[in-house]
């Protein structure tokens, strides 16, 4: 592993949000286990809410709900910069104020160790670990902040001011799949849209504007089984730690070095 000398702190980075997913067998009583999760977190994690997500699908007719509603619970510390998102088979730790990895890391073992000691789930299926990432233009020179690999197609953007241009790209690991996306053009977008999508409820840095030119970097990093294995503390802590040099190395080789004095 790379030590942190090989990537200095960026004292000003672009980081708007960091997640980690945690999925494991489902726990169908996973109400009655709550109740003691949330006293045993609640200094941390004040903020406790329970509520209802939709699973919506489009048709000929436009957006309609599809099946039943998950219920989910929500824990959010003070300042609305990290949280939990617990479900009846996954499990979200998530902050907007990260310094280095090992301090979130904890964290997250943290909030794992009370789910195992208190609903022992029976088997790990997925161990994500994202970084979105929001960047601003100084002026309308976006490509400046990124590789020409990510820049959108010269021919493209002499027809006219960039407004939306998204990339992917996949790569096996040697821990799991690493996925690297962005988002470029001129958007009020702080973190990816599917993220937006889960309602966590946390105060993420960035503007509103939606005609700034910006970019949304996001590294998702995951390994995941269909069989499972057994869901132990060691067992995610250890994957969790694998996941996340390549991570960071992606958003290192992504992004420019004149970008990162920009950010030191």
């Amino acid at each position: 592993m790379a030590s942190d000398a090989h990537y200095p702190k960026l004292k000003n980075q672009p980081l708007s949000l960091v997640l980690a997913e945690f999925r494991f067998s489902e726990i169908a009583k996973i109400s009655d286990y709550i109740p003691e999760i949330q006293e045993r977190l609640r200094k941390q994690y004040p903020d406790f809410k329970k509520k209802l997500r939709h699973t919506i699908q489009l048709n000929e007719s436009g957006i309609v709900a599809a099946g039943g509603a998950a219920t989910l619970w929500t824990m959010v510390g003070a300042g609305r910069q990290k949280g939990i998102q617990i479900e009846s088979g996954r499990l979200i730790y998530f902050c907007s104020a990260y310094d280095r990895f090992p301090g979130f890391q904890a964290k997250c073992m943290e909030v794992i160790r009370v789910l195992i000691e208190v609903a022992a789930p029976g088997l790990l299926h997925r161990v994500g670990l994202r970084y979105n990432d929001l960047v601003l233009a100084a002026g309308n020179d976006v490509n400046a902040y990124l590789n020409p690999s990510w820049h959108m197609p010269a021919a493209m953007a002499k027809l006219g001011d960039p407004q939306l241009y998204r990339t992917e790209t996949v790569v096996n690991t040697a821990v799991g799949v690493l996925a690297a996306r962005t988002l470029t053009g001129r958007h009020s977008y702080s973190i990816m849209p599917d993220i937006l999508q889960l309602g966590l409820p946390i105060t993420v840095s960035g503007d509103n504007n939606p005609d700034r030119l910006s970019v949304v970097l996001d590294f998702d990093h995951f390994w995941e089984s269909e069989s499972g294995v057994e869901f132990a503390a060691d067992q995610a802590k250890d994957t969790l730690g694998a996941l996340h040099e390549p991570a960071r190395e992606a958003f290192w080789k992504t992004t420019t070095e004149e970008a990162k004095k920009r950010w030191s």
